[in-house]
């Protein structure tokens, strides 16, 4: 390299290391799974067999005149775990599966 270019070089270095001084810096999100992971404090869901537990110990405050009120049973369910509530809008979510089986074994048993 000529000295000349070497005179360039370092000027234009100089220049972009100046204007990279002057930018205000930016913070960049994290994109580190364990960070995100750390970072979510929400409460877990609750799995099947805990709705499942939760279903037939509460199974008597839902039945009216011998019939156990689905909707009702699975809205009580999401007003005790809050974070099922996206639950209710999905129509082929297991959730809805449960109070069924519930009032099947109940027809069963009596």
């Amino acid at each position: 390299m000529s000295y000349r270019a070497e005179k360039r070089y370092q000027a234009l270095n100089r220049r972009q290391t100046d204007e990279m001084l002057g930018q205000k810096s930016t913070v960049r999100p994290s994109y580190s799974p364990r960070k995100q992971v750390a970072a979510s404090s929400s409460p877990s869901l609750p799995s099947k067999r805990e709705a499942k537990r939760w279903f037939n110990a509460n199974v008597e405050y839902f039945l009216d005149c011998g019939e156990v009120q689905c909707t009702q049973m699975v809205e009580g369910f999401c007003v005790e775990y809050p974070q099922c509530d996206h639950w209710l809008d999905d129509d082929t979510h297991w959730i809805w599966d449960i109070p069924v089986d519930v009032e099947a074994s109940l027809e069963e048993l009596g």
